[in-house]
């Protein structure tokens, strides 16, 4: 009786420790993608600054980083849709809204997740 009683309890440890392993491993992958597409907004926006104030313009396009070969995950390549919304709410500036998204699999369910990084860019160069 003892003996079974001792397994039963290894058993739920066990258990708990493999649920534990799990949604830390799903947490880890979400909180990896979503510094990986606060790089990709940023990137964007910083490219945006970059060109003459007339021509900054929305647009929508599939964005990908390679991760092989980082020591943590090689498998693990970040790629989703980015969105940039430009609104002109002022002929001195433009709201930029870039968001990113992408499919993560969490509790064995695709879900999409957004990450959105918003700025206004200004006419003159100096005050970006």
């Amino acid at each position: 009786m003892e003996a079974v009683v001792s397994i039963v309890i290894i058993a739920i440890i066990w258990i708990t420790a493999f649920n534990v392993f799990i949604i830390s491993t799903t947490n880890y992958s979400v909180a990896k993608h979503k510094t990986q597409a606060s790089l990709v907004a940023q990137g964007a926006i910083e490219r945006l600054r970059k060109q003459p104030f007339t021509s900054i313009q929305g647009s929508t396009s599939l964005v990908s980083l390679n991760t092989r070969g980082t020591p943590d995950n090689y498998y693990d390549d970040f790629t989703g849709t980015q969105i940039i919304s430009v609104y002109n709410d002022s002929p001195y500036y433009k709201r930029v809204i870039v968001d990113i998204s992408w499919n993560e699999i969490m509790s064995g369910k695709g879900k999409t997740i957004h990450e959105y990084l918003g700025t206004y860019i200004a006419i003159d160069p100096q005050i970006n």
